[in-house]
């Protein structure tokens, strides 16, 4: 992918330090954790699975409970870029572990002159917060965990080429680069033993650059497919076997949303696409979903169609009737998924003119769509955090690796404005007319995936 530019306090540092999680485990923070009643006790309510990471209004790290409760901060010494300040230190790119419960993010230090240090962290339980990479001119901007958890594999842009480097590291090894290129997009296997690459944009415009290839997450096994890509970003692994979604254009004359095998051949194309195209498969992996883009670049918004792929030779499409969308995020049980339809919003007239009020903002219309229908209902329409808002262009490769959704499927966490311009982070039922309820202030969210 692309380097996502992200509108956001300019960091500061202090001493990087490691803050232990011991007490976050004790307190029942991680998810499952709870002590049963005593005999002739009523019963507690139930707790909301899972545990939100989110970026703090001051941007330091910390995680909380479903409810807003048990707020912990992960770090403590994030600080902006002031007028006249010498140094800076902000956290990005959280990125939540299946499996483990280990929580990814980087560490960005500079000056006014630029960036002096970036590190990816991880937070390991008891172990506390770790560095586990840092070289001198990489700086890491994405993160995706292997779908166990045991291993990170991210991206690094350069202070000395351009083309993007993507890394892995795991406990039991040194970290390596397994592939460069630019853009750059992903998807592990469901075994998290390989990778499928998207490198180089669109054969069209990039034809000697643009390619789709198998890695064996080790370095020097990339075997590049005989494909075109066609203007995609990010291909797409089935999470319950080992079929794989691409846009491109085969050997044999088929060209659109192509399904290939586990050695990355042909089986044949699902759905014609003449445009930018973006597309998941839902985690049962019964149906896909795609948008292809039927507006002007960079916006990429249109229409939401399900693809029921049963019978993968006998695929059917299945409008939705939703237009503009801009991104979707499946439910973790594949039964629904979020889709958000940007509108612009007027400036209030009555308002005083100020830099804040010149420009409309864009506000982000959130539906439900459920298969087999593919019926959208209306949830709630929000302002999103200039942090959420940059991310959606890429959400393709982001709903690979990071969850809006809480574990059981039944609440949304958003990063929204309040009225009077507060960033919060809010958690939404996903259900018409559901409740949305504001934790803590913020920028940047997600749900744990246990």
């Amino acid at each position: 992918m692309a380097r996502p530019v992200i509108t956001k306090r300019s960091p500061n540092p202090v001493i990087w330090r490691t803050l232990a999680l011991a007490a976050i485990v004790a307190a029942g923070c991680a998810p499952g954790a709870s002590t049963p009643p005593a005999t002739g006790t009523p019963e507690p309510e139930a707790r909301m699975p899972g545990t939100i990471a989110f970026l703090g209004s001051d941007g330091n790290v910390l995680l909380m409970a479903p409810d807003g409760s048990d707020q912990r901060p992960l770090t403590d010494d994030a600080e902006p870029l002031t007028f006249g300040g010498t140094s800076f230190r902000h956290y990005e790119a959280l990125a939540w572990a299946p499996g483990s419960g280990h929580l990814a993010f980087v560490g960005v230090t500079g000056d006014g002159g630029g960036i002096e240090r970036s590190q990816v962290l991880v937070a390991a339980g008891p172990a506390g917060v770790s560095p586990v990479f840092e070289r001198p001119g990489e700086l890491p901007f994405y993160l995706f965990w292997s779908p166990d958890g045991s291993r990170l594999s991210f991206l690094a842009s350069s202070q000395e080429q351009t083309d993007l480097s993507l890394w892995i590291v795991s406990q039991s090894e040194e970290p390596i680069m397994l592939d460069q290129g630019q853009p750059y997009y992903w998807d592990w296997s469901p075994d998290g033993q390989s990778l499928l690459a998207h490198v180089g944009g669109s054969a069209a415009v990039s034809p000697g650059e643009a390619r789709v290839t198998r890695f064996a997450a080790v370095p020097g096994s990339g075997q590049s497919l005989a494909l075109r890509p066609l203007t995609f970003q990010a291909p797409a692994y089935e999470p319950q076997g080992w079929r794989s979604l691409v846009a491109a254009g085969a050997p044999d004359g088929s060209s659109g949303l192509l399904l290939l095998d586990r050695q990355g051949s042909p089986l044949g194309q699902v759905a014609q696409v003449g445009q930018t195209v973006a597309f998941d498969w839902s985690p049962s992996g019964r149906w896909a979903a795609f948008v292809e883009q039927d507006s002007d670049p960079p916006a990429r918004f249109g229409e939401l169609i399900l693809l029921d792929l049963d019978q993968p030779t006998e695929p059917r499409l299945q409008p939705t009737g939703l237009t503009s969308v801009a991104a979707f995020f499946w439910s973790p049980q594949g039964d629904r998924l979020l889709a958000i339809v940007p509108v612009r919003a007027v400036p209030d007239e009555n308002q005083l003119v100020s830099s804040h009020r010149q420009t409309a903002t864009w506000r982000l219309r959130l539906y439900l769509v459920e298969p087999p229908s593919g019926q959208p209902h209306f949830l709630t329409e929000v302002e999103p955090t200039s942090d959420f808002l940059a991310l959606l262009p890429f959400y393709d490769q982001y709903q690979r690796s990071s969850r809006l959704w809480s574990p059981d499927g039944e609440w949304l966490v958003l990063p929204i404005v309040r009225q009077g311009g507060d960033h919060w982070i809010a958690r939404l039922e996903a259900s018409p007319a559901g409740s949305l309820a504001p934790l803590a202030p913020g920028e940047l969210a997600f749900w744990s995936f246990e």
